[in-house]
């Protein structure tokens, strides 16, 4: 099971609301959809609707967000200039949504998107989708 999936279909939890503490701290996120778990594990609406679910997380849509980001396994080892060329445009639409953060459920997908903003100096913070659930729900990190 993929994370998302393991949550709403194992164990039938839909909504995070009640799980959460008091919200003080706002969340802007958008969600890149990853080629894998939609295309290979079918699994698309999980993610989104946890992340929907949580009170103090703003989903922000994202142009072209199932769209690839270009890392692909050994894709971006074969084919670099395509993979920065796909991952560059991922990223544009990313800045373009103004979320502060972009989460996924593939840490590969993560690993590309975070290296190009970061080689860039872009103000957005990359979160596997288990990190952003866990800081909305961890009363600490609301302070």
């Amino acid at each position: 099971f993929e994370f998302t999936e393991y949550i709403t279909k194992e164990l039938g939890i839909s909504d995070l609301a009640p799980f959460q503490p008091a919200v003080t701290k706002k969340f802007n996120v958008t969600y890149h959809e990853s080629c894998h778990l939609k295309r290979e594990l079918g699994v698309s609406s999980e993610p989104i609707d946890l992340l929907r679910s949580l009170e103090n997380v703003t989903l922000i849509d994202m142009d072209q967000s199932e769209v690839c980001c270009g890392f692909g396994g050994t894709f971006a080892t074969k084919y670099p200039e395509i993979s920065t060329a796909m991952g560059e445009e991922k990223v544009a639409n990313i800045v373009k949504s103004g979320a502060d953060i972009v989460t996924a459920s593939d840490m590969s997908c993560l690993m590309h998107i975070d290296g190009l903003i970061a080689r860039e100096n872009i103000p957005v913070k990359s979160m596997h989708i288990s990190q952003v659930i866990e800081q909305s729900l961890n009363m600490e990190s609301q302070k």
